[in-house]
């Protein structure tokens, strides 16, 4: 990939975050922004050090590191605490970006790996939330009234509170990035259009999820099983910003055999075995498949490559 299309990509996801961060700031209060500007920096920071001591000029392309770590703050409730989210953030950049792949060709969606650090270290103060939309404290925010979230009632019961209003315009006691269907839409609508999220995965993912949520459901009512399956789960914003993610997923025949599988995964794992963020996991779990398939693709791009070099014709000496 380019550094010019990279740098675009970075571009057209720091635009569509900024969103989900006013929408957060208004919900929760100052310290939304707080959690995004430390996780940035911290991330940044990280990627300098890994970059000086692998001795690689900084470029454009690196700034994606920053994106990362305001991709790691929608994943976590708005009352993570920042000890928490400063290891997530050092975590994701060492072994997302600087071990697996150097930063140019990255294996894992950094996120991702940042997410599940802070999943497997401290699992309560990740899938906790607040159950009401507040201003929440900015330092030391009271974690004694948080609730679980309505993912676990979904994967459950195939059923979530709220109304139609609130499914478009936020539920509370969900994760930063995934309160709004509306907006969310907009957003993974924006990336594909864009090409800055991997359509061939997108579209067969959330296709495999649409219909497997559709049908055990019964059929009963389409549209709340399709808006249950979208916000819950952290489904959507994972599927547009981790297993979309265009650095580490392959494109055409190859990316729809992903999608299909991370979709039909994703179903088994939340709708049967209750597992709440089940498509971040995915994100890290189905990465080694992704990069085995685009080195597929890049070989038979290299032989197509090389047997039409091989066949043409050789100059005439005269």
């Amino acid at each position: 990939m380019q550094a010019k299309r990279e740098t675009v990509i970075s571009l057209d996801r720091a635009l569509a975050l900024s969103a989900l961060v006013t929408v957060g700031t208004y919900s929760y209060g100052w310290r939304v922004l707080l959690l995004c500007a430390v996780s940035a920096c911290v991330c940044m920071v990280t990627e300098l050090i890994g970059l000086y001591l692998r001795h690689v000029p900084f470029g454009s392309r690196h700034a994606e590191a920053a994106v990362c770590g305001v991709v790691l703050v929608m994943l976590f409730p708005p009352t993570v605490p920042l000890s928490l989210l400063i290891m997530s953030g050092i975590f994701a950049i060492i072994i997302g970006r600087q071990v697996f792949g150097g930063g140019e060709q990255p294996l894992f969606p950094s996120a991702a790996v940042g997410y599940c650090f802070a999943r497997l270290m401290t699992p309560e103060a990740v899938l906790r939330y607040p159950a009401e939309k507040a201003a929440v404290a900015l330092l030391s925010p009271s974690r004694d009234a948080l609730v679980h979230g309505v993912s676990a009632m979904w994967n459950r019961s195939g059923t979530f509170p709220g109304s139609i209003d609130d499914w478009l315009l936020g539920l509370p006691n969900q994760p930063l990035g995934t309160g709004s269907l509306l907006l969310l839409c907009v957003i993974a609508l924006m990336l594909t259009v864009r090409r800055s999220a991997n359509v061939w995965v997108l579209l067969p993912m959330l296709a495999a999820l649409l219909s497997g949520s559709v049908m055990l459901g019964w059929f009963r009512d389409p549209f709340a099983a399709a808006a249950g399956c979208c916000l819950t789960n952290q489904t959507l914003f994972a599927a547009a910003f981790l297993l979309a993610d265009p650095f580490c997923t392959p494109r055409g025949i190859a990316g729809i055999a992903l999608g299909f599988t991370g979709g039909a995964l994703a179903l088994l794992m939340t709708r049967f075995y209750g597992v709440t963020d089940a498509p971040v996991m995915l994100a890290v779990l189905i990465s080694p498949l992704a990069a085995f398939m685009r080195m597929q693709k890049g070989d038979a791009q290299r032989n197509g490559t090389e047997g039409a070099l091989s066949a043409a014709p050789e100059p005439d000496p005269s």
